[in-house]
Order: structure tokens, then sequence, then C-alpha cells
């Protein structure tokens, strides 16, 4: 398959991500992180990765469907003063979606 193709499928099947909690910009409490988010994709969703300032601190592995409402609670994690969370979702043609956040203790 030509790399256009791949570019196309791509832009044909967005994958969307919206974090629900934490907001963009909040502050991270008794250093402990819930992380909520709806997945959408035209595309099921097979993996996702869940990276806190550039460390996997969450991934599943699995077909999740189109839609999927992601939770995933941390604790005894180390916290910067400010922190990057970043989410990767791929779907099953293997194109990716990413959201990132920043975050502050």
């Amino acid at each position: 398959m030509p790399e256009n193709s791949i570019l196309a499928s791509a832009q044909i099947n967005p994958i969307t991500i919206n974090f629900t909690a934490p907001e963009n910009g909040s502050f991270i409490k008794n250093n402990r992180l819930l992380i909520n988010a709806d997945i959408k994709s035209d595309k099921e969703i097979s993996k996702i990765e869940v990276y806190l300032n550039d460390r996997l601190i969450d991934s599943k592995d699995q077909k999740l469907g189109n839609d999927y409402s992601y939770s995933f609670q941390t604790a005894n994690l180390q916290f910067n003063t400010q922190n990057l969370l970043k989410m990767i979702v791929f779907d099953s043609l293997n194109v990716s979606g990413e959201k990132e956040i920043i975050l502050y203790k």
C-alpha cells in the first residue's frame, strides 16, 4: 500500500481523545491522579498507552470497540512541579492519535 494511502486512511478515520479528568492545567492532589478520557474512532480501538513525563504508566492492548471510556487511578507516583500526561491510541489499522495535557503538583 502506498504511503499516501495510509495518510488518507488516517484523515478519514480520525481518533479523538477527550480527557474528562483531569483538566489541562489542573493540580494533582494528594499524589493521586484519576485519569478519565472518552475515546472515539471510526475503526476499532486496539491499543491505549498512557505516559506521565515520558514514562509508561498504563497500557491496554485489546479490542475495545469504537467508543471507549478510559479510567485509571494512579498511586505512589513521583510528580514534578510540572507534568506531561500523554495518551496515545491506536486503531485496528495501526493509525494512532494522541493528546497531551499539562498538570501541576
